[in-house]
């Protein structure tokens, strides 16, 4: 009862304006980060395929071109997942605004300022104001198995954070990466990586998903730092295999949390 008291206090102009705001900016992040998705897919088959889709010389930057197309991901993700039952999402929709925020300011970082940012940034916090699952939103406990599988990757991220955002400031145009801003916008995606953890870490509605955005985004890195080991910025073979098990050990305190609500729910 309580909940169709709830979707019923939605007014139709409401929900039409928020299914709008979603439309749109999943249109900008095709259209605008569509490059970044389309790297994300074919930047996995190496260098010599990737040459053939952009430029030569672009295989030096596989892994910063595979980090960054992973915010892209997310973000296309969390997106989606508002055009069904979008009062069960809410925590999609906070992330999505948190990682495009964060974003933003490794781009920031990196010495570019980029109008199209702002204008996701504004239609995201419409998406997010808008939503039905706002009228779900309550102070809650978070979820202890997967807060505590947070540390290590708070941690983890801080390791990150620091020395890339140091190059980044520090290298100039004397680094093609830098110049590029690629050390900037891998800080961010560190943050991103934290800030989904403890997200889904939160007791709002959706925190699953973004949980599961966790474990995904933690693998694929992972995986990414083990292909592309010698490349800047990654992880490296042994920093992939960290990153893995954060990924397991992320994924098991979700798993274990929606147990505990099961059991608690029977």
């Amino acid at each position: 009862m309580a909940t169709e008291v709830a979707v019923a206090g939605v007014s139709r102009a409401r929900r039409v304006g928020f299914y709008v705001a979603v439309v749109a900016a999943l249109a900008l992040v095709v259209f605008g980060l569509g490059e970044l998705l389309f790297l994300g897919v074919v930047g996995w088959a190496g260098e010599s395929a990737l040459e053939e889709a952009t430029e030569p010389g672009v295989g030096v930057h596989l892994f910063h071109l595979l980090a960054h197309a992973l915010f892209a991901w997310l973000l296309l993700i969390s997106l989606a997942a508002q055009l069904r039952h979008p009062e069960r999402q809410l925590a999609a929709a906070v992330f999505a605004l948190a990682a495009m925020i964060t974003y933003s300011l490794g781009t920031l970082v990196s010495g570019v300022f980029d109008p199209l940012e702002v204008a996701a940034i504004v239609l995201l916090a419409a998406v997010l104001w808008l939503s039905p699952g706002r009228e779900y939103a309550e102070i809650a406990p978070l979820r202890r198995s997967t807060l505590l599988a947070s540390i290590p990757i708070l941690a983890a991220g801080v390791l990150v954070v620091v020395p890339e955002v140091g190059r980044q400031v520090s290298s100039g145009t004397t680094d093609e990466h830098a110049e590029f801003g690629h050390y900037g916008l891998t800080a961010a995606m560190a943050v991103i990586v934290v800030l989904a953890a403890l997200i889904g870490s939160t007791s709002l509605r959706g925190r699953r998903l973004v949980a599961w955005l966790t474990v995904g985004g933690l693998a694929y890195l992972a995986v990414a730092s083990t292909v592309f080991s010698k490349q800047m910025s990654s992880l490296g073979v042994t920093g992939g295999a960290v990153a893995l098990a954060m990924a397991l050990l992320y994924g098991w305190g979700a798993l274990s949390d929606r147990q505990s609500v099961t059991q608690v729910a029977r």
